[in-house]
């Protein structure tokens, strides 16, 4: 299991070496979607920099930088089912495509995305799948200080058998369709910043269902309201406080799983010119639920982002996160999800990049006694045979431990790529 159309990032083999299986059902994490998006408008009144000497090569039209990106993996998989005693192995053909385009105007901002991911397997093709995504978000700049930001995101995915919401006897993998839409707006008054947003999204599962379960009832619509307040202690740092509003209603109000919750955060980010940015909070969170059989959840809430470049050809990325996630296991209100990973690339030479990653997820269900630990550890290398055409292959290694036998497994997933990417670094 991995985390969104960002989450189809989990797919490039750069980020996540082997077929990345699909991305858990994250809530809206609106604190740090709105305070990332609003980074932006720090530069809001400036022409976009002069690309770098080695920048990715595009298609200028109209006003917009087009990357197209396609790819081809043949990946083996030794569990496809994610199980603990019996384990089928299958060879995974994906087919990715994509296309980006993002303004380059002198002021406002937009940024479109498309694309595809289709799943062929071999010998157990009820798996085969086809993701899709549809997105546009920018940014209107009402003066030098001031910007709206707004977003609306289309998205096809499905959840990975491993998953303890998956249902054992379902046919076919859960698939389900996300819309989602943002709204915002952020004002700069040196050295505060004001950041206002809200977030709605519609989780709508179409396949899934067994005789036992019909998979439609876990329909549901999210809503977020927030806010961050930023004071700049100086030009690399800044602290800021930030709050959001977490509601979540399902369409089948028989379910009982409808809550209130809240999110509250106090942080820090440092920014040390292109090479390094770092943001951690700390806080508190809550979810109440509808249902007194369902239990409340009240915790520690922390989050964590770092991109750094200590050497010209070595990047790093990490993340730290703890999110309240939805569960329709019996006696289950939610899980509490902890999750921490770190990824490198290293450019061994300027046609050969090297990439490793490391992840660690718990999952505590809030209600029953289950708790899972999740590792995911993987190594790659990718080859530039140009500017844009590329081969790249890899090793995935995931366990998990349980509480109860049947959610643990070990899985081992091999791929080879081929695929056409503007390279960047």
């Amino acid at each position: 299991m991995a985390t969104n159309h960002t989450d189809k990032a989990q797919r490039n083999p750069e980020t996540c070496p082997g077929h990345a299986p699909a991305p858990r059902l994250k809530p809206l994490n609106l604190l740090l979607g709105l305070s990332l998006a609003a980074w932006g408008m720090q530069a809001a009144h400036a022409a976009d920099p002069a690309p770098a000497p080695n920048a990715p090569e595009v298609v200028k039209v109209e006003g917009f930088r087009i990357t197209p990106n396609i790819s081809v993996t043949e990946a083996y998989d030794d569990n496809v089912y994610g199980t603990p005693n019996i384990e089928l192995d299958d060879t995974i053909t994906t087919v990715d495509a994509s296309v980006k385009a993002n303004s380059d105007w002198v002021r406002h901002r937009l940024n479109l995305d498309a694309g595809v991911s289709a799943d062929y397997y071999a010998d157990y093709d009820s798996e085969d799948v086809v993701d899709w995504w549809l997105g546009a978000d920018g940014r209107y700049d009402l003066s030098a200080k001031s910007h709206a930001l707004g977003g609306l995101l289309f998205r096809q995915d499905h959840e990975d058998r491993s998953s303890p919401d998956s249902a054992l006897l379902a046919k076919d993998p859960t698939t389900y369709q996300t819309n989602r839409a943002h709204l915002g707006f952020a004002h700069q008054l040196a050295p505060f910043t004001v950041r206002l947003g809200g977030v709605v999204e519609q989780l709508d599962f179409e396949k899934g269902s067994t005789p036992f379960f019909d998979v439609n009832q876990r329909d549901r619509v999210q809503y977020s309201l927030g806010t961050r307040f930023s004071y700049q202690l100086n030009p690399n740092r800044e602290v800021f406080f930030q709050a959001a509003t977490d509601t979540r209603e399902y369409d089948d109000d028989t379910v009982g799983r409808d809550s209130d919750g809240y999110r509250l955060g106090l942080g820090l980010r440092i920014k040390q010119g292109a090479d390094f940015d770092a943001e951690g909070f700390l806080g508190y969170l809550a979810q109440d639920y509808d249902d007194i059989a369902l239990k409340d959840v009240s915790a520690a809430y922390f989050g964590a982002n770092l991109k750094w470049k200590p050497a010209a050809n070595t990047r790093i990325t990490a993340t730290l996160d703890r999110a309240v996630s939805e569960t329709t296991l019996t006696g289950a209100s939610s899980y509490l999800e902890t999750s921490v990973g770190g990824h490198i690339e290293h450019d061994l030479t300027p046609q050969l990049t090297l990439n490793a990653t490391l992840s660690f997820v718990n999952s505590d269900y809030q209600g029953v006694d289950l708790e899972l630990d999740e590792w995911v550890a993987g190594a790659g290398a990718r080859y530039y045979f140009d500017n844009n055409v590329f081969l790249s292959g890899g090793y995935r290694y995931t366990t998990r431990d349980a509480d109860i036998v049947i959610y643990e497994y070990d899985r081992n997933e091999f791929f080879l790529t081929v695929g056409y990417a503007p390279r960047s670094r």
